[in-house]
Formats: C-alpha cells, structure tokens, sequence
C-alpha cells in the first residue's frame, strides 16, 4: 500500500500462516514509527487512519482468504 509500513501478525508458520492480521501504517516523512502509540477515534477519517486487513484459511489447504473490514475498534 504506497509508503506504508506494516504490522503483521500472524498465527501459524510465518511463511504460511493459518491466520493473519495486517495493519497498515502511514507516518508522516521523517516520521519514526520506534517509541509512537496510535489513538485511533470514530470522528477520525483519511490517511491518519491506520488500514486494518484480515486474513485466514478457511480450509488448512487452501491459500489465506483477505477480509478488509469497513471500520474496527
């Protein structure tokens, strides 16, 4: 996703991972992410919100599906 830096954490292998979560991080430049916590609130909108993505197996031997939920909290 363009400049973001990701967060991923996943459950299983990390190379093939049974589920996984990806959160997609947009710091400003010259921006460390080292030290930072995000707050993320309902009123908030546009790139300061961190993209959130889900994925998992729904068999064991299938690929990860991708799920991109509308909002989080």
């Amino acid at each position: 996703m363009g400049t973001a830096h990701v967060l991923r954490l996943t459950q299983g292998a990390a190379s093939a991972p049974d589920r996984e979560v990806l959160v997609y991080l947009h710091p400003k430049p010259g921006e460390k992410l080292a030290g930072n916590s995000w707050n993320i609130t309902k009123e908030m909108k546009g790139s300061a919100v961190p993209s959130v993505a889900k994925r998992w197996k729904p068999n064991p031997k299938y690929a990860l599906s991708p799920k991109v939920p509308v909002g989080y909290a």
